[in-house]
């Protein structure tokens, strides 16, 4: 037993040891008339009492009980109705004490429940009491009366004199469409009490006076349907409306400038796919409104109704190499529209992001590489600035048919034909894919590339795989030249270089004095299994050497010394030299390349002898000479006293000593003769000759 409730057994305690017959008051309650607002004081003994009369006190404050009444104790239950008009729980809650007569030790002040009601809304009645003031425990319970009988909603566990809470509040889960009383009391029930206080009745009207909120919009987007029947629909969504009786939506489409109900959802929706008709061609506008069980609807959301995106994905033209997609601006984006993201797949693969664009795009070109016969599917993302909520238009596929072209390009070789013109060899992949090639030429390495001859294939036809250019404006016998091949479709433009470039070989020949020729040539460019040796061909007098090649040089030597002191005095002398690719090029093995021819020159030797006898073993007067110009020479004979008497332009007929046909007497004569190197060089030499008889 604690000391409370010992403290208030105390006077009974008291009065049992002395008289022998008083046992202690175990159960106080205090009820109120809902109608009178009278209050019934109810003490229950589980013994007999005494005592034939007691004093009920009571007040407003615990402090200051200041009124009192003698009543008559009875067994085994007390029970005490104010007058009318004395007290009114109906509008406070008061206090009161029973004393026994003959205990007058204080006992329970304990109080009546006073319950008081406070609506904010329609959907909720806000209860809220005072406590009872009793020791121990006990529940509170919360009733309602419903079609005239008095419903439990809540029980509420809590200690009589300080409860866990003095207020609940009872939500009104079905709005009544009429303006309806609805009315609540409350019961406190001590744990083993043998009675139970009742607290006034209070009321309130509930009437559904207002429309339902507004769903909240999200998007439109596209449905992409896995059986394909309803993809392109418009899917609808958004945020179910806060309010609780809800009983649907009322979806609505704009056309024809007004926005016209086309379907009534269930309350639990929250997307809706519109399957009569698709929005891939055209932009759809759609509005919500709120419908509640009263039948009320929500003002709508057609100021903020938002829409489809509709895509637009021309055929891609094959010389602009793009795809041109455009859309319509997504308005009425929740939270603001934070821009676009453009997808594009590729054939059968996955989507992947091509682009980020800001909220102000409405167009996208790509300029992705294109392949004959791929197909190319694009569709467009709208997203809000928080990223949670996006509209996705249709997708959009297309066929990418563009001009054929190689997808190989190589220059077999690069070669000096007839010591006259450049022929260019090439090879292309796969086959049947090039309609014109055209052959560009720089000068060196580095250099700019200029166009120079150009092969077109008829035009149902192709170009064979492996064919050849011929230069013949190359200089051969200047310089060597670089070669690149460009393959240009029907749009006019290049497809493709050759993968390697070709440098021609470029050979020099220089006399270097006592029989010796020094020759010069630059590297072979390019082959894919690089050079693998340089061949020295020797040509005497335009004839080639039986043999064969002088000299094999390996790939890095570019320069050959050549002792012709074996070959005939006189004779010309001439070369060129053959490149010849490694082994394993894949494309085109085998490849060779050839110089142009460069010849030995040498200042012209001329020897005049200074007498002859034309009855004898030198029988005329002419020159020894090699590596002159037979066409450019002429020889004047004169006599001591400056008349001609002889001229010729032969190198080797002379003069035979005469005049005319007649003997010309011995003497000293003079002689001037010119002539030219074979490299154009002039020359004239003069000198005197002794004709002997």
């Amino acid at each position: 037993m604690n000391i409370r409730r010992f403290f208030y057994l105390l006077p009974v305690i008291l009065l049992f040891l002395t008289a022998g017959k008083i046992q202690a008051q175990t159960s106080y309650c205090a009820s109120t008339n809902p109608l009178t607002g009278q209050i019934t004081i109810t003490a229950h003994w589980s013994s007999p009492v005494s005592a034939d009369s007691c004093k009920l006190k009571w007040g407003t404050a615990p402090s200051n009980l200041s009124d009192s009444v003698m009543v008559k104790a009875t067994y085994p239950e007390l029970i005490y109705i104010f007058p009318a008009g004395t007290i009114n729980g109906i509008n406070s809650n008061y206090y009161f004490n029973l004393i026994l007569k003959t205990n007058p030790l204080p006992t329970t002040i304990f109080s009546n429940i006073h319950l008081q009601f406070s609506s904010t809304d329609q959907n909720a009645a806000n209860l809220s009491w005072n406590n009872v003031n009793l020791p121990g425990t006990g529940n509170y319970i919360i009733q309602r009366l419903d079609n005239a009988i008095w419903k439990t909603i809540a029980n509420i566990a809590g200690n009589g004199a300080a409860p866990a809470t003095l207020g609940y509040s009872d939500t009104i889960a079905y709005p009544y469409c009429n303006p309806t009383i609805l009315n609540y009391r409350v019961t406190y029930q001590g744990l083993g009490a043998a009675c139970s206080s009742l607290s006034n009745e209070v009321s309130g009207q509930f009437f559904d006076g207002y429309g339902p909120s507004n769903p909240s919009n999200d998007t439109v987007s596209l449905y992409r349907d896995p059986n394909g029947i309803y993809t392109g629909c418009p899917v609808i969504g958004w945020q179910p409306s806060a309010k609780a009786d809800i009983a649907g939506y009322i979806l609505y489409r704009y056309e024809n400038s007004v926005f016209d109900s086309i379907y009534t959802i269930p309350k639990d929706s929250s997307f809706f796919i519109d399957k009569s008709l698709k929005a891939c061609t055209q932009s759809y506008t759609y509005a919500l409104a709120a419908i509640d069980s009263c039948g009320k609807k929500s003002y709508g959301t057609f100021i903020t109704a938002p829409h489809s995106i509709s895509l637009s994905v021309p055929d891609i033209d094959p010389c602009d190499r793009r795809a041109h997609l455009s859309w319509n601006t997504y308005d009425n984006m929740p939270g603001g529209l934070k821009g676009y993201i453009v997808y594009r797949q590729v054939n059968n693969g996955g989507f992947a992001a091509v682009d980020t664009l800001s909220a102000a795009a409405t167009s996208y070109p790509d300029s992705t590489l294109f392949l004959n016969g791929n197909f190319y599917t694009y569709f467009v993302k709208a997203i809000s600035n928080s990223g949670s909520a996006t509209s996705s238009s249709c997708r959009v596929s297309k066929l990418y048919t563009g001009p054929v072209a190689p997808d190989t390009l190589y220059i077999k070789q690069a070669s000096v034909i007839n010591d006259s013109y450049v022929e260019v060899s090439y090879y292309y992949g796969a086959v049947n894919t090039a309609k014109r090639l055209v052959l560009e030429r720089a000068s060196m390495a580095g250099g700019a590339f200029t166009p120079i001859d150009t092969l077109t294939a008829p035009t149902s036809a192709f170009l064979p795989q492996q064919s050849v250019f011929n230069d013949t404006t190359a200089r051969v016998h200047q310089q060597s030249y670089v070669y690149r091949i460009a393959a240009i479709d029907s749009c006019n433009k290049v497809t493709l270089y050759s993968q390697n470039t070709a440098r021609t070989i470029y050979l020099s020949c220089t006399y270097k004095g006592n029989n010796s020729n020094q020759l010069d040539w630059n590297a072979y460019l390019t082959w894919l299994s690089d050079v693998d040796r340089y061949e020295i061909h020797r040509l005497v007098n335009n004839a080639a050497d039986p043999a064969g090649a002088l000299s094999s040089q390996p790939f890095s030597v570019f320069t050959y010394l050549d002792d012709v002191s074996a070959v005939t005095a006189g004779s010309e002398i001439c070369y060129y030299i053959m490149a010849f690719e490694k082994a394993g090029n894949p494309f085109a093995a085998g490849a060779s390349s050839t110089s142009n021819i460069s010849c030995a020159i040498r200042d012209p030797e001329f020897f005049m002898p200074n007498a002859f006898r034309p009855d004898g073993k030198n029988n005329r007067f002419r020159p020894v000479s090699n590596y002159v110009d037979q066409a450019s020479f002429v020889m004047q004979i004169f006599s001591k006293w400056g008349q001609l008497v002889f001229e010729t332009n032969s190198l080797y007929n002379g003069w035979d000593g005469t005049i005319n046909g007649i003997a010309a007497p011995g003497d000293v004569y003079t002689y001037r003769i010119k002539y030219k190197s074979v490299t154009g060089n002039s020359y004239e030499k003069r000198g005197v000759v002794s004709l002997l008889r």
